[in-house]
C-alpha cells in the first residue's frame, strides 16, 4: 500500500500526463487549422480536472492572400510617397517594399526612406513614405502576413517620390498652321507646372487637315490625352490630309537601316539595302479602310503584315514572308518571293455583282528559296517565278459567318472562272511559270490557264489537283446551295517533273494540249454525286476527260479528240508511259506514250505503254445514257501492248502503234 505521498505523487503525475496529453492534441488540431477567416463554430473540450477549452479549424490555407489593388501615389511634399492597398482577408499585418529597381521582385533594403523598405506597419491599408530621393521613381509591394504565415508579393506600383521642382510643357503642332492644342490647366504664370501635375491635351485641326497622333513624350492616337508632370516634357501633335493611310491604319517599320514615308501615294521605305519589316494595322473604329496604291521598299522585306488592301508590292531585293489578313494585294513584284499568305475574307460576295480578290506574283532572280503560295479567297492571276522553284500554289473557296448577316463565300480560282462572272473571274490567259513546280492544289475553284509550264528537268514530282465543293450556305431565307465545279482546264501545259499527276476531282479534266517529258502516273476526271433535299435528281459535278460536262452528253459517242495528252517528251525509253486514264462521265482525247519533239511539232515515237483507260460503270443514275460513258479517241503505244478498258463504252477507242 502506497503511503500519502506517493498517491499523491501518482495523482499529479497522471493529471500531468494528462494535460500534456491534452495539449499535444490540442495544438495538433490548431496547427491543422487553415484559416480564421471562415472558421466553424468551436468544438469544445475538456478534461479529467474539470478543465475547458475551445478548438477551432476549418478547410482553408493558413497564409494570406497577397493584397490587391496597390497604388503608389506621389506626395505633395518633397520626397514623400503613399502606399495604399486593400486589405486581405486573415491578414494581423502588413510589411511594405519598395526600391529604385524596375526589375522586382526581390526588392533590395532601401534604407533612404521611412519607413524602410521590408518594414512591418501593422495592420493598416495605407502607409506614408518619407525621405525619399525628390522626382526619383519607386517600385512597390505589399506582402500580408498572420500567425501561420506571410502571403507572396502583391503586384508591382510605382510612381516618382514627391518633389519641389516646377516642370515646364513645351508644345508644338506638325505641320505648322495644321491644327492647335489646348491644355487643361494651364501652366502658372510662371510657364511650369507642379511637380505631378496631370495636364490634359486636346488636339484640334484645321480646315483640311486631321489629327494622326501623338509624338515626343506623349504617344498614341487618343485625343483627348494626358501627360504627368514628373519631369519638363515636349510634346507635339502631327496632323495630316484625310487622304493620308496613316489617318485608318497604324504603319510601323523596323530594321537596321531604312527610312519610312507615308504620303496619300503610299508607303516608302528609303535608304541603303533597307532590309526590316512592316506591319500595318487597322486603326479601330474607322468607318472604312481605302486602299493604299503602293508599298515600295529600296531593298529587302523580311516580312510584310498587311491589314490594308495593297494595290502594288514591290521590293528589288528579297520578299521573304507576306501575309495579307483580310485582304488582298493585287500585284506583288520582288526579286526573289518566299512565302506569300491572302485571306481576303470582307472582299467577295455569294452571287449577283461580286466583288473578288486577285493577285498577280512575279519574282525574276535566280533563287534557292522556294516559292509557297496559300490563297484563301483570292483569284490567283498569274504567277512567274522565272528563276525560283514553286514548292505549292494552294488556292480555296472559303465559307464565312459575318456577324449578324448570311454566310457567303469568298470564291478562289487559278485564272478564269467562268462560274463567278461575266469575265469569268480573271483572265483565260492566266499563266503559271517556274522551271519546277512541286504542287498546285484549288479547292471550291478552277484552275483555267492560258498555259502552265516548268521546263527544268527535276527530280521532283509534280501533282496538280482540282477539289469540287457543294457549299451549303445559312440565308435568312433558308439554306442556298452553291456548286463550285473544280474544272483543270489549261491550253497548253508542260511538265519537266521525274512523274507528273493531274486530277480534277468534282471537275472536267480538259484543254488543247498536256505534254510531260517524263511518266505521267495518272490523269483523272472524277464526279461528285450530291443528293440535295427537295431536288428531282441527284447533282452531278465534274467527271469528264477531254470535254465540258456543261456540254450535252448525248452526241458524246460521236465527238471529236480534243485533248492530246503526252508523256516521255524528253525521248528517254525509261519515262515514256502513262499509267491510269480515267475519265467518270467519258474519256475524249489523242494519248502519245512516248513522242519525239521538234520545236512545236509533237510526233508519236510508241515507245511507251498505257496501263488503263476507265470511265464509271454506265447506269441509269448517270447523267449519260447507256451504254455510256464513251470512250472516243486513240492511244499511240508500244507494239504488242493494249491498254485495259473499264466499264464504259470503247468502241470508238483505237490502240495504234506508230506503224
Amino acid at each position: 500500500m502506497c503511503s500519502p505521498f506517493l498517491q499523491r505523487e501518482h495523482r499529479i503525475r497522471a493529471i500531468g500526463s494528462a494535460l500534456v496529453l491534452q495539449l499535444v492534441l490540442m495544438a495538433a488540431l490548431i496547427l491543422a487549422a487553415p484559416s480564421r477567416a471562415a472558421q466553424r463554430s468551436p468544438e469544445t473540450h475538456g478534461d479529467d480536472a474539470g478543465n475547458t477549452y475551445d478548438l477551432w479549424w476549418d478547410d482553408h490555407s493558413p497564409e494570406p492572400d497577397a493584397p490587391t489593388g496597390v497604388q503608389a501615389i506621389t506626395g505633395s511634399e518633397s520626397g514623400q510617397l503613399i502606399l495604399k492597398w486593400n486589405a486581405s482577408p486573415d491578414a494581423d499585418g502588413y510589411w511594405i517594399f519598395y526600391d529604385e529597381d524596375a526589375d522586382n521582385p526581390p526588392f533590395w533594403p532601401n534604407q533612404n526612406g521611412h519607413p524602410p523598405s521590408g518594414a512591418d506597419v501593422g495592420d493598416v491599408t495605407q502607409a506614408t513614405l518619407t525621405g525619399l530621393t525628390p522626382g526619383q521613381r519607386y517600385y512597390c509591394a505589399v506582402k500580408a502576413y498572420n500567425f501561420f504565415g506571410e502571403s507572396g508579393y502583391s503586384a508591382q506600383a510605382s510612381v516618382p517620390a514627391g518633389s519641389l521642382e516646377r516642370e515646364a510643357l513645351t508644345l508644338s503642332v506638325d505641320p505648322e498652321g495644321a491644327g492647335t492644342i489646348s491644355a487643361v490647366p494651364v501652366p502658372d504664370p510662371d510657364g511650369k507646372y507642379a511637380f505631378g501635375t496631370v495636364v490634359t491635351l486636346t488636339a484640334r485641326p484645321e480646315t483640311d487637315y486631321v489629327f494622326l497622333a501623338w509624338s515626343g513624350d506623349l504617344t498614341g492616337r487618343a485625343n483627348p490625352a494626358q501627360v504627368a508632370m514628373y519631369k519638363s516634357k515636349n510634346v507635339k501633335a502631327r496632323f495630316t490630309t484625310p487622304d493620308n493611310p496613316e489617318v485608318f491604319y497604324n504603319i510601323a517599320y523596323t530594321g537596321v537601316v531604312g527610312h519610312k514615308t507615308v504620303t496619300p501615294a503610299g508607303v516608302f521605305i528609303s535608304g541603303p539595302g533597307a532590309n526590316g519589316t512592316l506591319n500595318i494595322r487597322k486603326v479601330p473604329g474607322r468607318p472604312e479602310y481605302p486602299i493604299i496604291a503602293a508599298v515600295e521598299t529600296s531593298g529587302t522585306f523580311a516580312r510584310v503584315y498587311t491589314e490594308a488592301e495593297i494595290q502594288s508590292l514591290k521590293a528589288p531585293g528579297k520578299l521573304l514572308s507576306v501575309t495579307a489578313k483580310n485582304c488582298h494585294i493585287e500585284d506583288v513584284v520582288t526579286s526573289v518571293a518566299g512565302q506569300i499568305n491572302m485571306t481576303a475574307r470582307p472582299n467577295s460576295t455569294r452571287f449577283s455583282n461580286p466583288a473578288f480578290a486577285y493577285t498577280t506574283i512575279r519574282s525574276f532572280a535566280p533563287s534557292n528559296t522556294r516559292v509557297k503560295v496559300n490563297l484563301s479567297g483570292v483569284i490567283l492571276r498569274n504567277l512567274s517565278a522565272s528563276d525560283q522553284t514553286v514548292a505549292s500554289i494552294v488556292v480555296s473557296t472559303k465559307k464565312y459567318q459575318p456577324a449578324g448577316q448570311d454566310q457567303y463565300l469568298s470564291y478562289g480560282a487559278i485564272g478564269q472562272d467562268a462560274a463567278i462572272g461575266a469575265d469569268g473571274g480573271g483572265p483565260a490567259s492566266a499563266v503559271i511559270l517556274a522551271p519546277v513546280i512541286r504542287r498546285i492544289e484549288v479547292t471550291g475553284g478552277q484552275i483555267r490557264t492560258g498555259s502552265i509550264l516548268a521546263r527544268q528537268a527535276s527530280l521532283f514530282d509534280s501533282k496538280i489537283i482540282t477539289h469540287g465543293v457543294l457549299f451549303t450556305l445559312n440565308t435568312s431565307e433558308g439554306k442556298d446551295y452553291v456548286p463550285r465545279q473544280a474544272d483543270l482546264h489549261s491550253d497548253f501545259l508542260y511538265s519537266s517533273a521525274r512523274t507528273l499527276i493531274l486530277q480534277a476531282l468534282g471537275g472536267d479534266l480538259r484543254g488543247e494540249e498536256i505534254v510531260a517529258e517524263r511518266k505521267i502516273v495518272a490523269i483523272a476526271a472524277r464526279y461528285q454525286r450530291y443528293v440535295i433535299s427537295g431536288a428531282d435528281s441527284p447533282l452531278f459535278i465534274g467527271g469528264m476527260l477531254g470535254r465540258s460536262s456543261l456540254a450535252g452528253v448525248q452526241d458524246l459517242a460521236a465527238a471529236p479528240p480534243g485533248l492530246l495528252v503526252v508523256s516521255g517528251a524528253s525521248g528517254s525509253d525509261l519515262y515514256a508511259s502513262i499509267g491510269s486514264v480515267r475519265g467518270d462521265l467519258g474519256v475524249y482525247g489523242a494519248f502519245y506514250a512516248g513522242a519525239t519533239v521538234t520545236g512545236e511539232d509533237i510526233q508519236p515515237n510508241c515507245k511507251g505503254t498505257i496501263r488503263s483507260i476507265a470511265t464509271a460503270a454506265p447506269s441509269h443514275d448517270l447523267p449519260i445514257t447507256p451504254p455510256g460513258p464513251f470512250m472516243v479517241g486513240t492511244a499511240e503505244i508500244a507494239a504488242g501492248t493494249t491498254p485495259l478498258f473499264k466499264n464504259g463504252d470503247h468502241a470508238g477507242f483505237s490502240p495504234l502503234h506508230c506503224e
